[in-house]
Order: C-alpha cells, then structure tokens, then sequence
C-alpha cells in the first residue's frame, strides 16, 4: 500500500515533486487499476486506485512553483 506511504509528502506543505513524476507515476497507475478491475481483482484495484489518486494529489499540490523574482534586482537598483 504504497499510497499510505505518500501520504507525508502530500502533507508537507514544503514538499516539491516533479510533475512530469508524479502525473506520469499517477496516470499510469489510473490505467493499471482499470486492467486489474478487469480482472476482477478488487482489492489489488482499490488499493492501486488510492496509491494512483495520492499521486494525482501531489501532482496538483506539491509540484514546484516558479518564484516570482524582485524587479528591482533585474533594473538595477
């Protein structure tokens, strides 16, 4: 259940991730639990399910914002 074990990073607000990571890791797992329901695995479903909504979470909520830089640095002063 790796998903519980994301749960930290979602919840540290000073945690940056990759989003070409995390939306790639999350949307591949979306797919992968979609193959395994239809495979009637359910709870290998459910589990993969969560683990692949954390990453979309920390997609949405940790990935690196870009700084807005001080204009008087760049004109000089």
């Amino acid at each position: 259940m790796f998903g519980a074990l994301l749960l930290p990073t979602l919840l540290n607000g000073q945690a940056k991730v990759p989003l070409a990571t995390s939306l790639t890791t999350g949307i591949l797992l979306a797919v992968e639990a979609a193959v395994f329901l239809s495979l009637g695995l359910v709870f290998t479903t459910v589990t993969t399910a969560f683990t692949a909504l954390v990453w979309l979470l920390v997609a949405k909520f940790r990935r690196p914002r870009h700084a807005v830089r001080d204009q008087s640095v760049h004109e000089g002063v």
